[in-house]
């Protein structure tokens, strides 16, 4: 694995960068959705990682994580190679937590 770590451009566009150059101040968090199920607070946070967590030598570098905070699904997660995979696994868990889409599983 070449490239170990990466910050995130304004156009949500990772480039390899040392660790001396992330940006300690920027938030990482892309997406955040609070929901009560069941009378239980839940919220699905989408965070770009800077750390590649790919750790094989094959394919991109996977620097994208959605998980569940909360409920019966507390610490699922799902990782993802790009800005949009990343946001649109956000708003699939979402719409799963909803009840709005029973095609994905958790």
């Amino acid at each position: 694995m070449d490239r170990l770590w990466y910050r995130l451009q304004e156009d949500k566009t990772p480039v390899a960068c040392n660790i001396e150059d992330i940006n300690q101040s920027a938030s990482n968090i892309l997406a955040k959705t609070e929901l009560e199920i069941n009378n239980e607070k839940v919220r699905v946070s989408t965070v770009f990682l800077n750390l590649n967590h790919n750790y094989s030598d094959q394919g991109p570098p996977v620097l994208f994580e959605t998980m569940i905070f909360g409920g019966k699904h507390d610490s699922y997660q799902d990782r993802y190679t790009s800005y949009e995979d990343a946001m649109r696994g956000h708003y699939a868990v979402v719409d799963r937590l909803n009840g709005l889409d029973s095609g994905i599983e958790l």
